[in-house]
C-alpha cells in the first residue's frame, strides 16, 4: 500500500504529538484539493497537521490552513506543494494527491552563455531569453538558452511559468556600428546604439538586466572590434541629434490574480505563446 502523504520524520515522541483534536470547519483544508475539512485531526511539534485523531498511514491526509482561494491561486499552490517520486529521477515529481500517476515534469531554468551563429548574422538580429523569479526579481535574473524558452508555455513541462517570468529581448547583431543620421533624422539604427537603447529601456523594469548586459557589443559582429569612438547613446543620458521615439513598453505578463489568465492586447511590439505572455521588444526596426 502506497502512503499518500508523508510526515517530515519517521518517528515522533509522544510529547511532540497532540492527538484527538477536532475542527468544526473554516480552520483547515485538505492539501490535495483545497476543500474545507471538518472532523478529527492531530498536530505535530513541527507544525504539520494531518487528518484522523492520530496518525494512520493508510488514511491520514495533510491539512493546511484554510483560505479562500481563486482558481489561479489553487494552480500555483498545486504546483508549489509536491513530493519527489524517486531520488533516481529528481526532475520528475508527483503531487501530494491520491492519484499516484499524476506527475509534473517541470525543469529548473539553467544559466546559458550564448554564441553567435551565422544564421543570426545573416538575419541581422536575434532574440535573447532571460528568466526572473516572480517573487525575487531583485535577486534572480539570468539568461537561458533558446531551447529552454520553447517549453515555457507548456503545462506541467519545461520551465515553471508560475514561479518564473520569462523576458524575451530582440538583440541587434549586424548592421552599421553606430546610428546613421541624415539631416538630423535617424535613417539606419546602429548595432551599438540600438542595443544600448534596449538595455536602458528594459532596465527600468528589470534592474538586474543592466548588470548582466554590460557590453552592447556582446553577441554581435562587433564583439571583438575595438571601439574607434564613443557612442552618442549613453545609458543614463541618451543624446541624439534628434529625439528618437521608442514607443511604450507593451504590458508584460504578471501572475494571474483570478481564475483566468491575464492577457493584454497584442500589438506590433508584443508576441505571446500558449496563453502565457512574455514581451518581445523589437527596437531593431
Amino acid at each position: 500500500m502506497i502512503i499518500k502523504d508523508f510526515r517530515q520524520k519517521l518517528y515522533y515522541p509522544a510529547d511532540q504529538i497532540v492527538n484527538n483534536l477536532f475542527t468544526n470547519g473554516r480552520e483547515f483544508m485538505l492539501l490535495r484539493n483545497f476543500e474545507e475539512y471538518t472532523g478529527f485531526y492531530h498536530r505535530y511539534a513541527t507544525g504539520e497537521v494531518f487528518t484522523e485523531n492520530e496518525w494512520n498511514p493508510l488514511k491520514s491526509e495533510r491539512l493546511i490552513r484554510f483560505r479562500e482561494f481563486s482558481e489561479s491561486q489553487k494552480k500555483y499552490y498545486d504546483v508549489k506543494l509536491y513530493t519527489k517520486v524517486s531520488p533516481n529521477n529528481p526532475g520528475i515529481r508527483r503531487k501530494n494527491t491520491k492519484n499516484e500517476h499524476e506527475y509534473y515534469r517541470y525543469t529548473a531554468p539553467k544559466p546559458y552563455k550564448r554564441t553567435l551563429t551565422q544564421k543570426e548574422i545573416d538575419a541581422g538580429k536575434t532574440y535573447r531569453y532571460f528568466v526572473t523569479k516572480r517573487n525575487e526579481r531583485e535577486r534572480v535574473f539570468f539568461e537561458i538558452s533558446p531551447e529552454q524558452s520553447i517549453g515555457y508555455a507548456d503545462s506541467y513541462n519545461g520551465i515553471n511559468q508560475y514561479l518564473y517570468e520569462m523576458v524575451t529581448v530582440s538583440w541587434k547583431v549586424d548592421g552599421p556600428e553606430y546610428d546613421i543620421y541624415e539631416n538630423g533624422i535617424l535613417k539606419i539604427p546602429g548595432v551599438i546604439d540600438t542595443n544600448l537603447r534596449i538595455i536602458d529601456r528594459y532596465s527600468k523594469k528589470y534592474r538586474l538586466l543592466s548588470q548582466i548586459l554590460l557590453n552592447p557589443r556582446e553577441l554581435t559582429v562587433y564583439e571583438q572590434v575595438i571601439p574607434q569612438r564613443q557612442s552618442t547613446n549613453l545609458l543614463n543620458d541618451l543624446q541624439f541629434s534628434q529625439p528618437v521615439e521608442l514607443g511604450e513598453i507593451p504590458e508584460i505578463y504578471e501572475p494571474p490574480s483570478d481564475d483566468s489568465i491575464i492577457q493584454s492586447e497584442s500589438n506590433s511590439d508584443s508576441d505571446r505563446v500558449g496563453g502565457f505572455g512574455f514581451t518581445i521588444l523589437d527596437l531593431n526596426k
